[in-house]
């Protein structure tokens, strides 16, 4: 008997593994909420509210992941972000067909060696290797 209740356990985790891969598909495909509850109700899927919290548990744990990783390699870690720089180049008036532009923007982490040492702050003279000023728009662009 306890060997029958076994597998039956078994097959139901293995059942709700299922439904829950689906229901996170169509949440990421955005199916309406009446349509998952609806899936739900046919045995096919879990609640949508079992769906939403699915998420926030993988968003938290995804989020508490990072942030580990990042205090422990924080000597070794550069943090980059690339703009797309010919935007800044180019006048950006608006006009009867386009008000803005989009600005993209990328980060990149580069995770190095252990034996590379860190950049430092400061150069050999005692500057800062960072523009106190930020962006100095007349060296992007003359107006």
């Amino acid at each position: 008997m306890l060997l029958c209740h076994c597998i039956t356990s078994l097959r139901n985790k293995q059942i709700t593994v299922a439904k829950s891969a689906i229901e996170l598909n169509l949440a990421n495909a955005e199916a309406s909420v009446t349509g998952i509850n609806m899936l739900s109700s046919m045995g096919l899927s879990v609640m949508y509210q079992i769906v939403c919290n699915n998420l926030q548990k993988i968003e938290t744990e995804h989020k508490r992941s990072v942030h580990k990783y990042f205090s422990h390699n924080c000597q070794q870690l550069f943090v980059l972000n690339i703009d797309d720089y010919h935007d800044l180049h180019e006048s950006c008036q608006p006009n009867a067909i386009s008000l803005s532009r989009i600005a993209h923007m990328a980060t990149l982490l580069i995770n190095t060696s252990s034996n590379i040492a860190p950049i430092s702050f400061f150069s050999i003279n005692n500057y800062s290797v960072h523009n106190p000023n930020g962006i100095e728009a007349f060296i992007i662009k003359e107006v």
